[in-house]
């Protein structure tokens, strides 16, 4: 369920721990750089069961492939509408959530992340 304050919050850079509160406060995580190289924050959001908000700039298509809701770049109208979107519909807003936790947990593992290490590792090794 959606907080009744609604409100919005903007921050600087915070403390982990702050940072940590935020994600557990939060209902959205809605966040439009001007260009992301991987997208590790929103990776973050979503291991928090956040429904994810952004646009399509830098690798944020290729990382974000599920439980998140992707505008097109630098599109406002089409922001406002999605975020509107994500705010009044709980079982949209909860879909999104519940895919992303998924997606983000099966694919962004540390048991996954290590077998694909060890495989790279395994095939420079061989002679």
């Amino acid at each position: 369920k959606l907080s009744n304050d609604k409100k919005i919050t903007i921050t600087d850079k915070v403390s982990n721990e702050t940072l940590e509160n935020h994600y557990l406060s939060a209902d959205i995580f809605a966040l439009f750089p001007e260009y992301e190289a991987f997208g590790l924050v929103f990776l973050e959001a979503l291991s928090y069961h956040l429904p994810v908000l952004s646009h399509r700039v830098g690798a944020l298509e290729e990382v974000l492939q599920d439980g998140c809701v992707l505008t097109k770049s630098y599109d406002i109208n089409q922001a406002v509408t999605k975020l509107e979107h994500l705010v009044n519909s709980n079982l949209f807003r909860e879909t999104v959530a519940e895919r992303g936790y998924q997606y983000v947990n099966q694919t962004f593992s540390w048991k996954k992340t290590a077998a694909q290490f060890y495989l790279q590792y395994e095939k420079i090794l061989k002679p």
